[in-house]
């Protein structure tokens, strides 16, 4: 009998997450991104980030009923601070808006979603790397 010997989970999982990493750099460069910048970036990405992988299978978008989610999210608040970027930002969403076309009010949707207005990044203890993260989910 022939037995197959491959290495099982994590080291397994590690050596395809950088084969991946690896054979995406070819499209990054096709697609502008400097070689030299795409290794930097990279230069101590190793593995997945099973914080990212556990947090894309737990989104609430997609785990709770989609009007709890909307219920706790969208409030007097939340309107009233986009309200407040609205006029704050009004100048960068003018631009944004005749430049690329995309509605200033969807732009101050998912800023909101996303982010709540950039309050996250002040969230040390739940911000991930941004390359790791775009990689594990790749």
């Amino acid at each position: 009998s022939l037995t197959l010997l491959m290495p099982a989970g994590p080291a397994f999982a590690d050596a395809g997450f950088r084969q991946w990493v690896a054979s995406f750099r070819a499209t990054a460069v096709q697609s502008g991104v400097s070689g030299a910048i795409y290794d930097q970036a990279f230069r101590n990405i190793t593995d997945v980030d099973p914080v990212v992988l556990e947090k894309a299978r737990t989104q609430p978008e997609f785990t709770a009923p989609a009007w709890d989610y909307f219920d706790n999210r969208v409030h007097d608040q939340s309107v009233a601070v986009g309200q407040q970027m609205a006029r704050k930002w009004k100048p960068w969403l003018d631009r944004i808006e005749a430049r690329f076309g995309v509605d200033r009010n969807i732009l101050l949707a998912i800023w909101s979603m996303e982010s709540n207005y950039g309050e996250i990044l002040k969230r040390n203890d739940i911000m991930r790397n941004v390359i790791r993260s775009l990689a594990t989910l790749g």
